[in-house]
């Protein structure tokens, strides 16, 4: 059974439950994806979706378009989870970016209603990543977002990337979505 793995000089099993590809392979037009896919985030404002079946290479795609870029751009790849709330979410790209959104201001701390507060929360945090992208412009240099399994995220998050992409406008943050085929579904909703 474990022929091919010698048969094709493999030291580990491609395809054992959990097993991550540690190379990637360009055959098969995902040399030409990938190409399409940092040409398209580099020259465009546009929103990338990229689905597929389970298993397909989504996931090693993304992490492969993260080494391309090296100091081209601040590459920020999200996991996502079908639990991931929007502070999850928003957490998860602070900390990659290595962002201090704010420090606790007053007007957050005596706020009686806590959704106020964390709507507030997520406006900044969206703002200050917008202006990282702006000063990366100003080096020629772009702030990607990825999120892998995009499809496992609820409409609040979702809800907060479109806000993202709103205001990706007015600077050079770019977002590619990674999914399921499902996903194509929750963006036209």
């Amino acid at each position: 059974m474990d022929n091919y793995r010698s048969h094709l000089k493999l030291d580990f099993d491609p395809f054992e439950p959990g097993s991550n590809s540690r190379d990637f392979f360009t055959g098969g037009k995902r040399g030409d994806l990938l190409e399409q896919l940092i040409e398209l985030s580099l020259h465009s404002k546009s929103l990338a979706v990229v689905t597929g079946s389970l298993g397909s290479g989504k996931s090693t795609l993304a992490k492969q378009i993260c080494l391309s870029f090296r100091e081209d751009a601040e590459c920020v790849l999200v996991g996502a989870t079908l639990f991931m709330n929007k502070p999850q979410f928003l957490e998860a790209i602070v900390e990659q970016l290595s962002l201090n959104p704010f420090e606790p201001s007053l007007s957050l701390q005596d706020s009686s209603d806590p959704g106020q507060a964390a709507s507030l929360r997520e406006e900044i945090i969206i703002e200050n990543i917008c202006q990282l992208a702006a000063q990366l412009d100003l080096e020629a240099r772009a702030v990607i977002l990825i999120v892998d399994d995009a499809h496992e995220l609820g409409s609040d998050v979702i809800g907060t990337i479109e806000k993202m992409w709103g205001n990706a406008n007015r600077s050079n943050l770019h977002i590619m979505l990674f999914g399921e085929n499902q996903l194509n579904n929750m963006l036209r909703t």
